[in-house]
């Protein structure tokens, strides 16, 4: 029985060390890996918003009690704070969700390729009964700003009031949405408040009492009782460490997609509110986006040359990188010289990349590769110019070993194509 049990223990403590001659020890898996630290950063984010909505409700409730800071521009950027911070801990709370049910770092059947989008130009056309209302100084404004929301990501403009004489708020504000990926849904959502105005200069509010305000022998000034303004009248009715909501509140919002984003300027605004707000229902703004980053794929292509109508075929080593197909005699020659040529594929003229037809080419396994410009002068019909009035298409000949190779070539070549008409030209 000993003899057994020792035998066992034997080969037990072999498993360990055969598994290491062999190579065959577990490989941890770089998704969970990654998909472990986006929680974990996705975690802190919602602990450190929370802690900028709690210490933000504090400001509010102590200027909410004061005289000085009640509707002050501190309590109005102290409420934008809070607006901002509850909607990143609410989409950092979603994002979370959906990793834990979907076990993925992505949304599902979402394409690899990510990008960016920029929003620009930010302009909200004012109502016109509003406009005649502000001219009149019969109320005191609104303070107006808006959020870019994609998943855990959310960006918010400065928040402007509006004033007499203003027919639309323009913001200057450039709104950048990192990681967005090609299918994606962009929120653009509007907020406002009505504004207070201010009746208490600096020097009083902060209670600089120098010589350019006298205060002796006085009980008021600007109307407001001294004694009010060195101490708060009363506390927050839930205590001074409540927690608020945001008095912004929503008077609209946009849903914008790809496809949408890159053929308008002018959006409606769907209305979040059944109550008057000073906007006229529309928004203009500026949408671009730009992918971050391409493929790479290298390989040997046997490239068609026309010299004085005389053709040969060179043997290049090339590399199909961003938008460029760049192409040098040598593999070693990559990053070592300079490249013999490159073609831009964003002056590629089709749509798809595909076989050469017989008419134009016999060789096996050659592909045909059009790019457009301008016609030169020096520009004579041949094999590889066709001048089309005032435009020229230069014809590429490549060609491959093997008929895989060909659509290898073929199928990143049109990869590349696919994503500049959808993002444009990546950073």
């Amino acid at each position: 029985m000993n003899q057994q049990k020792a035998t066992t223990s034997k080969y037990q403590d072999s498993f360990p060390s055969l598994l290491e001659m062999n190579g065959q020890q577990p490989q941890f898996d770089e998704n969970e890996k990654l998909m472990q630290e986006k929680i974990k950063k996705l975690k802190g984010e919602i602990h450190k918003e929370q802690q900028i909505i709690s210490q933000t409700s504090r400001a509010l409730n102590l200027c909410a009690a004061t005289v000085e800071f009640s509707g002050s521009t501190e309590a109005v950027e102290g409420e934008r704070h809070l607006l901002v911070a509850t909607h990143r801990r609410l989409g950092a709370l979603n994002e979370l969700q959906r990793i834990n049910v979907e076990k993925s770092l992505h949304p599902r059947d979402s394409p690899p390729e990510r990008g960016s989008i920029r929003v620009t130009g930010i302009t909200l056309p004012l109502a016109q009964n509003y406009i005649r209302e502000m001219a009149t100084n019969t109320i005191p404004g609104h303070h107006l700003l808006c959020l870019l929301k994609y998943n855990e990501h959310v960006l918010a403009t400065q928040s402007i009031v509006t004033l007499p004489g203003l027919v639309a708020v323009k913001f200057a504000d450039e709104l950048t949405l990192p990681e967005v990926y090609e299918d994606f849904k962009v929120t653009f959502e509007v907020y406002g408040m009505a504004a207070q105005r201010e009746v208490l200069p600096h020097e009083l509010k902060y209670h600089i009492l120098g010589k350019k305000i006298p205060t002796s022998g006085k009980k008021f000034i600007g109307g407001t009782p001294l004694k009010r303004l060195r101490k708060p009248m009363v506390e927050s009715p839930a205590g001074p460490l409540a927690v608020r909501t945001p008095a912004f509140i929503p008077y609209g919002y946009v849903v914008f997609t790809m496809k949408e984003s890159q053929r308008r300027s002018t959006w409606a605004l769907n209305r979040s509110t059944m109550l008057p707000d000073p906007l006229e229902g529309v928004v203009h703004m500026k949408i671009s986006c730009q992918l971050e980053r391409t493929l790479e794929y290298r390989g040997f292509l046997t490239m068609f040359n026309d010299v004085s109508g005389f053709g040969a075929w060179h043997r290049r080593w090339c590399l199909l990188s961003s938008t460029t197909l760049t192409y040098w005699k040598y593999p070693d020659d990559e990053g070592k010289c300079e490249p013999i040529g490159w073609i831009d594929l964003k002056m590629c003229g089709a749509t798809r990349i595909g076989p050469v037809p017989r008419d134009i080419c016999a060789r096996l396994n050659t592909l045909l590769l059009e790019i457009e410009r301008p016609r030169m002068e020096a520009d004579k019909e041949s094999l590889v110019l066709v001048c089309r009035g005032n435009r020229t298409i230069v014809r590429h000949l490549l060609s491959t070993d093997t008929r895989d190779d060909r659509e290898e070539w073929c199928r990143n070549l049109n990869h590349i194509l696919t994503l500049i008409k959808c993002w444009g030209s990546p950073k």
